[in-house]
């Protein structure tokens, strides 16, 4: 191909790169033969782009961005035809680096309107949703997710198969060692949450009526006394979605109690709180067992789940008194029968 003035003479682009209307490509930069750069794409100085690498329009990659490089995982075979994929209108500034996948024909993903800042990382297998912001030094382990519009703060650290919930804002310097929900505010090492995200919500445009309704999920979660009672497991809205909590259900943790969930249940009752088990698995209904012939032992997983499941009587309508009570049942219950 000949190069174009948007393309430095020192540049290296490999002829079968694809590459769309006005991109321009910086001084001594590498374009691999995999590489596809949509329109009004701009590639900065002493970049690298190799494997598969999609970059979306009007993206902008900074100087000594390096994409697309091997993943840092031992168990990785050279040659696998995994990529990186960068949306439309992303901003990746100075030396990032973002690596691509680990498994044939998947992707490292950055959505759209994005930015992500100068010197940080995103591992092999991540998922960036739109309108992410990742700040300066920040480092996304492997197979991370991180919801459209969160923001990831400078010199963050996220250990792998981390989940980061959408409009979430994780501060500076935090551990994320765990989930962290959507619309929060994390901070700390380890990160917990301390608030909803008020300032970014706002930003984004939620109205008034629903940002009252996620404080007052977020006080049913974090502030009802249950989130520091290590032998439960609490419930966590998957990045995207918003639950009305109608149920409430928690996990038993395995090997924190001496004894079992019928246990706990009666436990409870006799301390005035009534709860409940739903969602049993479908292996367990009559009509399944006799049309199929399931038993429970073809379903490991699904009965170690089911068994450990437990719905708690806490839902938003319930007054302060109401989830006292029941907070103080269920931590009263846990300080009896901890191992």
């Amino acid at each position: 191909m000949t190069a174009p003035d948007s393309i430095h003479s020192t540049a290296l682009v490999d002829p079968k790169a694809s590459l769309a209307r006005n991109v321009r490509v910086g001084a001594f930069s590498i374009i691999g033969p995999e590489v596809t750069i949509g329109a009004d794409a701009e590639i900065g100085h002493h970049c690298v782009l190799e494997g598969r690498v999609e970059i979306g329009d009007r993206a902008k990659i900074g100087h000594g961005t390096i994409l697309g490089g091997r993943p840092q995982d031992l168990k990785f075979k050279d040659g696998t035809p995994s990529g990186v994929r960068v949306g439309a209108d992303t901003a990746i500034r100075e030396y990032v680096t973002v690596h691509r996948a680990t498994h044939a024909e998947e992707w490292t993903e950055i959505g759209a309107g994005c930015l992500i800042m100068a010197m940080s990382h995103v591992a092999h297998d991540c998922r960036l949703g739109d309108g992410v912001i990742v700040i300066n030094y920040a480092g996304i382990t492997g197979h991370c997710e991180v919801g459209d519009r969160a923001t990831i703060g400078g010199y963050v650290g996220i250990i792998p198969f981390t989940r980061v919930g959408a409009y979430a804002y994780v501060g500076g310097c935090s551990k994320v060692t765990a989930d962290i929900p959507p619309f929060v505010l994390a901070d700390g090492n380890p990160a917990v949450a301390h608030a909803i995200n008020v300032v970014g919500l706002r930003r984004a445009g939620m109205s008034p009526a629903d940002r009252r309704l996620l404080q007052d999920a977020y006080r049913l979660l974090y502030r009802s006394g249950l989130a520091d009672v290590d032998a439960l497991a609490l419930p966590v809205e998957p990045p995207g979605f918003e639950s009305a909590w109608h149920l409430f259900v928690v996990r038993l943790e395995p090997g924190r109690l001496r004894i079992d969930r019928a246990a706990v249940i009666e436990e409870l009752r006799r301390r005035g709180i009534g709860t409940s088990v739903h969602f049993i698995p479908l292996h367990r209904h009559v009509y399944y067992r006799r049309t199929l012939g399931v038993d429970a032992a073809d379903f490991p997983g699904a009965e170690t789940l089911f068994a450990r499941c437990l719905s708690l009587p806490l839902y938003p309508g319930l007054g302060a008194d109401g989830v006292a009570r029941v907070v103080e049942a269920v931590r009263d219950v846990v300080r009896v029968h901890r191992r």
